[in-house]
């Protein structure tokens, strides 16, 4: 439809940009799977999804974008 309903309120230029993105996404997916095949998507969304799930729970308390706060009194990391 070329408009992003979940933003309302945005300026025609910002769809125009999306739908634009959008459609140039899809079609270097589609000309990637014409040369390479199936596998070579699959490859490319496995790897880029995978490498971000830790092997185990206890691994997001080490591997996190969202800073830890520091405790002004004693300087002591306050864990998120």
């Amino acid at each position: 439809t070329g408009r992003n309903f979940y933003f309302p309120n945005k300026p025609l230029d910002f769809h125009k940009e999306c739908t634009a993105y959008c459609r140039v996404a899809v079609l270097l997916r589609l000309l990637l799977w014409r040369l390479s095949g199936w596998k070579a998507l699959l490859f490319l969304y496995l790897s880029e999804t995978i490498w971000s799930i830790p092997p185990h729970p206890a691994c997001a308390m080490f591997v996190t974008n969202h800073g830890s706060k520091v405790d002004s009194v004693t300087g002591e990391c306050i864990p998120s």
